[in-house]
């Protein structure tokens, strides 16, 4: 993942102009089209792109109460909702249009002069995000929009993006969270690694070991190259689960069941389903 601001900015660019080009391309059908996340259309899902950007560019939280929807379960899924909700009424074309005039005020305030990815930066939400510098903005913006414009390729039937920066992000999101949720989540026992391998368009290992603290409770520790080249050729106590970039994607988006994930495992089958099961980074 990078590590400076432009090349980040930049992936964020290349995500949110996917999702509005995919957007040029709906009809009113499409707009209408049932997502992966539960209660929204396509429309609803550039919406909800719209809405965090325009706050962060500055304009004020929507101001409408929503209704008592099944999908929306907490404070939390309120806030989501009430941008989503109060865009309803409007045409999709007109939603897109919205994210582009947006997207250019975003990417002025970006790449202003003496912006750097250790710049502190305040969202301005009434929901706590948790990000203090503008480094950690964009990596949280540019996973959860790659992950929307995955929604809506796979509500159109348009795939692509896979190779993208937006999915380098993605991925090296999950590898940063994977040794916390191996050890609590999937609760792998003390004295085993796990390696996650990912093949295809954007590829990469992960190597998990989980140690005991000194409090007794299990942490999983990162491993570095050599100690996961050690790993390949262990074959007690070690398990190694290999995805595919888009089933990753998916999986670790919350938006297909481990069922519907293909995966191939080499060691316990059971530590691996926990595994795959527990990589849901998103809310």
């Amino acid at each position: 993942m990078p590590t400076t601001l432009p090349p980040l900015v930049d992936a964020f660019e290349e995500t949110v102009r996917s999702v509005i080009e995919l957007g040029r391309q709906c009809s009113e059908a499409d707009f209408a089209r049932a997502t992966a996340c539960p209660g929204w259309t396509v429309k609803d899902q550039i919406s909800h792109v719209v809405d965090l950007e325009a706050i962060l560019a500055g304009a004020p939280e929507p101001s409408v109460d929503v209704p008592d929807f099944p999908h929306v379960r907490n404070d939390f899924g309120v806030f989501m909702e009430r941008g989503v909700h109060a865009r309803r009424a409007v045409a999709g074309p007109e939603v897109v249009a919205e994210l582009e005039s947006v997207l250019e005020r975003r990417l002025a305030m970006l790449r202003a002069p003496g912006m750097s990815a250790e710049t502190p930066v305040d969202p301005g939400m009434s929901i706590d995000l948790p990000v203090r510098t503008a480094f950690d903005l964009m990596v949280l913006r540019i996973r959860d929009v790659w992950a929307h414009e995955q929604d809506l390729r796979a509500a159109l039937a348009r795939p692509g993006g896979m190779g993208a920066g937006g999915a380098v992000v993605f991925l090296d999101t999950v590898f940063g969270f994977l040794p916390a949720l191996a050890a609590r989540r999937a609760k792998v026992p003390v004295g085993h690694t796990v390696v996650l391998e990912v093949i295809g368009p954007v590829a990469g290992e992960c190597g998990v070991r989980i140690d005991p603290r000194d409090d007794g409770k299990p942490t999983g520790v990162a491993l570095d190259a050599a100690a996961i080249e050690a790993a390949r050729r262990e074959h007690a106590d070690v398990t190694w689960v290999t995805l595919d970039t888009e089933s990753l994607a998916r999986r670790a988006a919350g938006r297909q069941s481990v069922d519907e994930t293909r995966y191939a495992v080499r060691g316990d089958t059971a530590i691996a389903r926990a595994v795959v099961d527990a990589v849901v980074v998103t809310p």
